[in-house]
């Protein structure tokens, strides 16, 4: 499976998005300093270059100001917009019907229950956030993606100013128009960068009090933790729960909850984030976007059970539940909500019993390569893709190089001779982006997996099937997933020249292990 159905997707409806008055390009992809300041909710139409309303939190002007007669600016600033990693850009599918869900102009004369997912509106990312939310959200609350690139028409980059448009849009339909908001959820983030020097107010800081003014109306507030070791903006916000993967190894082997070596150490809450097969039809890539999206829908699905502010709590975890057949809620605080969620439930359930072949369709003769182990060696020295993305005007990749990546395991009792075959069959091709090298991270170090030039490229134009690995000494791998971890960069670049190139990784989910 890969291609994917197209969809257009538009702004929730009631949701205020700032116009530019002038050329985007005069701000030449949020490359110079922009002109900011917030007044008090009302004060508009002076004709400033951009202007969007903040619910009660006040009105954001941007560009060229006219203050609006009578109006003073609370909080100003002129700063360069940080910018965000647009994820994932492959084909976004149609929304699935299923009450409560659909393109955002859904949420049209809803009065419910109301989880909104900021994410990007371009291609599969934000779709399959939505859904994700979705899946454990259930019935009852409508889940609307809230697309950024759509919240203010600022170049072609999403920065910081279009997450505080975002945020601002969904304040107003709670100050304005009365929304009953459960939930917001950002399964999106940069790196922290520099603090602003003191005494200078800087966007950050105003996302922060918008968050603030949204956890004010009984909301909870997610934001994915990061894929790359390094906490991120803005799940590093106090008021907001960070989200990072569990390694789901350690949680099916040992019941225990620990964090895949990709997340960061501090992250606040872990759910699965790799193998997910959405609306049973479309396997999604790893990271703590899918992690943080069902968490999300979790807790919103959870308040209409229990009157509890997840905020109040901290170590968010799944674990199966001692008094029913479910897998359930707990936290550090040794409070288990019993309440049995049939998304989750179907989530572990598919882990379990093997994947949906919906979303893994057997290879009845697969393109294979098989490469034995070598040396172990030291990680290149190369920048994260968080590091990398905020920094170089390359593309940012398209597509994950092992989608889901799961592996079968074959043990031959002992010496090392073990063999993991990784299927890859999913994973989609990668516009402008190379894989200059493969490696794996493994209980016993990271070593090199010695691929000859054709097979890289091949991995890159989704052409091969099969990775089969032997002798990595995967036998049992409990307390630690395995990663396929890549070198990667644009095209014919040489990676060897400082900031060309970067590197992710993606867990393995080892199955069949012989056990």
């Amino acid at each position: 499976m890969r291609t994917r159905r197209q969809t257009t997707l538009r702004p929730a409806a009631g949701l205020r998005i700032a116009t530019l008055l002038l050329a985007a390009s005069m701000f030449g992809q949020a490359a110079h300093a922009l002109e900011w300041a917030r007044f008090r909710a009302g004060c508009s139409g002076s004709g400033s270059t951009i202007e969007f309303s903040c619910g009660n939190f006040g009105t954001y002007h941007l560009g060229t100001i006219v203050p609006p007669q009578g109006c003073t600016a609370i909080r100003s600033g002129n700063e360069v917009p940080k910018t965000y990693a647009p994820g994932f850009d492959m084909d976004a599918a149609p929304f699935p019907t299923m009450p409560n869900f659909g393109p955002p102009s859904q949420k049209e004369n809803s009065s419910g229950p109301w989880l909104a997912v900021l994410d990007f509106s371009e291609g599969f990312h934000g779709w399959s956030t939505a859904i994700a939310a979705l899946q454990t959200a259930l019935g009852g609350i409508t889940t609307t993606l809230v697309p950024l690139e759509d919240a203010v028409d600022l170049g072609n980059e999403v920065t910081d100013v279009h997450l505080l448009a975002g945020l601002c849009s969904i304040l107003d339909s709670v100050d304005h128009d009365g929304a009953q908001l459960y939930g917001v959820t950002m399964s999106l983030g940069r790196l922290l960068g520099a603090p602003p020097p003191p005494g200078t107010e800087s966007l950050p800081q105003e996302i922060a009090g918008v968050i603030h003014q949204i956890r004010g109306t009984g909301a909870t507030v997610t934001a994915s933790a990061g894929n790359h070791d390094s906490m991120l903006f803005p799940a590093a916000l106090h008021e907001v729960i960070s989200v990072g993967m569990v390694d789901l190894h350690s949680l099916f082997l040992t019941g225990m909850s620990e964090p895949t070596w990709e997340t960061p150490a501090t992250a606040e809450a872990l759910l699965p984030g790799s193998q997910l097969c959405l609306d049973q039809t479309f396997a999604a890539p790893s990271g703590s976007s899918y992690s943080t999206a069902l968490l999300a829908g979790w807790f919103a699905w959870m308040r209409q059970h229990i009157p509890a502010d997840p905020h109040d709590y901290t170590g968010w975890r799944a674990k199966p539940s001692e008094t029913q057949s479910c897998w359930v809620l707990t936290n550090d605080a040794g409070l288990t909500f019993d309440q049995c969620n049939t998304g989750v439930d179907q989530m572990f359930q598919d882990y379990l019993s093997g994947l949906p072949v919906s979303c893994w369709p057997s290879l009845p003769q697969p393109t294979s390569v098989t490469v034995h182990k070598e040396t172990g060696v030291d990680p290149p020295e190369i920048p994260s893709f968080d590091e990398w993305s905020s920094e170089s005007p390359s593309p940012t990749p398209g597509g994950d190089p092992c989608v889901p990546c799961g592996g079968t395991l074959e043990t031959s009792g002992g010496g090392g001779s073990d063999t993991l075959t990784i299927d890859m069959s999913q994973t989609d091709p990668l516009p402008e982006v190379d894989i200059h090298g493969v490696y794996i991270n493994v209980p016993g170090g990271f070593f090199t997996v010695p691929l000859p030039s054709q097979t890289l490229i091949d991995i890159g134009n989704a052409d091969l099937d099969q990775l089969v690995l032997t002798g990595y000494g995967f036998t049992n791998p409990i307390n630690f997933q395995p990663s396929l971890w890549f070198e990667m960069g644009p095209a014919n670049t040489d990676c060897s020249q400082a900031g060309t190139c970067f590197w992710t990784s993606t867990p393995i989910l080892v199955t069949n292990n012989g056990n």
